[in-house]
């Protein structure tokens, strides 16, 4: 019977191995065999066997293509800075941010933030409502970071402040992305708001910001 070469045999004849000539096989068979391309060879005629469609699609999967680079010795990075300032009140606007232990508050929302890795540049704020400015991290939505920052800090409320009512924060809330060349500024903002509100109601205030990014906004629905 005719002697069937071995698989890697048959694809260094073919060229189809990406064998270095100086020995080692290349990642990329490593990976078709992982991957199922190479499924084996006839036992009467030695032919390769044809892989079906979707295995030759896989090869194109993002998935595919990271673990050879990283079989390779390359490391891939997805790299960010974002940086937002966040803006949320108290349910409807009610003053229970009392001095006493509004600086605790602050790092509180500061320090979850940081737990779910949105580095806490600036916390801030006055009765009503209070200013973020954090750097986003790269894996968690704006959404999901702030829903967690306010419902961890709502929790400290209730449970360590002793209000007469239940604490909550409003639903929704604001965030503005700044730029690097901003963030100083920004912070200063946020730093100064004691002052600020001396002169301005927080939804005047909303409404500039809300005004300098041009965003729209119904006047219905804002203010929960």
């Amino acid at each position: 019977m005719k002697n069937i070469p071995r698989p890697s045999a048959w694809a260094d004849r073919t060229g189809l191995s990406g064998r270095n000539p100086n020995g080692g096989d290349h990642a990329l068979v490593r990976h078709l065999y992982k991957f199922g391309v190479f499924t084996g060879f006839s036992s009467l005629r030695g032919s390769f066997r044809q892989p079906r469609a979707s295995l030759w699609a896989r090869l194109t999967e993002p998935a595919f293509q990271a673990d050879i680079q990283t079989s390779e010795g390359f490391m891939p990075q997805s790299l960010a800075k974002v940086y937002l300032h966040v803006i949320f009140s108290t349910k409807n606007r009610a003053p229970l941010l009392a001095h006493e232990w509004r600086e605790e508050l602050f790092r509180v929302l500061g320090g979850t933030a940081n737990n779910l890795g949105c580095q806490s540049l600036m916390v801030g704020g006055v009765e009503d409502h209070v200013h973020m400015l954090i750097q986003l991290s790269r894996t968690i939505t704006v959404a999901d970071a702030v829903g967690k920052i306010k419902s961890t800090s709502s929790c400290w409320v209730n449970q360590t402040r002793g209000l007469t009512i239940e604490f909550h924060w409003q639903a929704g809330y604001a965030a503005f992305s700044v730029s690097q060349s901003n963030v100083e500024v920004v912070r200063e903002y946020i730093r100064q708001q004691p002052e600020h509100h001396a002169r301005q109601m927080f939804q005047e205030e909303l409404r500039e910001w809300l005004r300098r990014y041009e965003i729209e906004w119904d006047e219905r629905y804002v203010w929960d």
